[in-house]
């Protein structure tokens, strides 16, 4: 369960390569470029395996309500198509919508542990406003109770989810973790969408033949066979 909490057929682009390792060699890729918001957009116009893609930011920092205070929140700056990638029931209130997203409004999504941190009740959270890191945002809706996961893949339980354009308004994009998140269509396996997305972002990034990948493309699938 763990492993489908993380998307079915999706693969991560990231500079990092997820399968870690006692000889990890990290100098190789420090230095890649971190995915682009632009890349993504790029990705849906040049690849017919893709269904849905949704760029994502996170970082850790503290969130505040009147008087009490909770450090060491997963803030995830995402684009629309998130919770279709990576589904999640709401407890209350509701998701964010397109023009939140395309306005980067400071709507909040709120995980249910920090809800009941901050206000005992968490449905009483919907509408109230919160102090982030240099902006406040309002709670629209409270994720549902998820617990603990084993691979430490999305801590819901003690997120916040807002609009992309409303987090880069806080922190830098490159700062902040950039992944792209890839789902591929229905009668696409994932080696068939990896082999399509790797074509397609080598000429993004326009790689000569020679040049080695600049970026990883790192398959839920793979983490589930390191697991399982």
């Amino acid at each position: 369960d763990d492993i489908k909490s993380l998307g079915s057929n999706t693969i991560y682009l990231d500079k990092w390569d997820y399968s870690g390792g006692p000889d990890y060699p990290w100098g190789k890729y420090v230095n890649r470029p971190e995915p682009k918001y632009e890349e993504m957009e790029l990705i849906m116009k040049k690849s017919s395996a893709v269904s849905h893609i949704c760029f994502n930011l996170n970082t850790n920092h503290s969130v505040e309500f009147e008087n009490d205070v909770i450090e060491g929140v997963n803030y995830y700056g995402v684009s629309e198509e998130f919770n279709v990638i990576q589904p999640f029931e709401l407890a209350y209130g509701r998701y964010l919508n397109n023009f939140e997203f395309n306005a980067g409004s400071p709507s909040i999504v709120m995980g249910y542990e920090n809800a009941s941190v901050l206000f005992g009740d968490p449905e009483k959270a919907i509408g109230k406003e919160i102090k982030l890191k240099n902006r406040k945002g309002v709670i629209v809706g409270i994720i549902k109770k998820q617990g603990k996961s084993l691979l430490g893949g999305w801590e819901f339980d003690r997120c916040i989810i807002l609009p992309y354009r409303f987090f880069k308004q806080m922190y830098e994009e490159k700062y902040a973790n950039p992944t792209i998140m890839i789902q591929g269509k229905d009668n696409v396996n994932v080696e068939a969408l990896r082999d399509d997305l790797k074509g397609a972002v080598r000429g993004i990034r326009k790689l000569g033949p020679l040049e080695e990948d600049d970026f990883t493309l790192n398959a839920v699938s793979d983490f589930s066979k390191a697991v399982s």
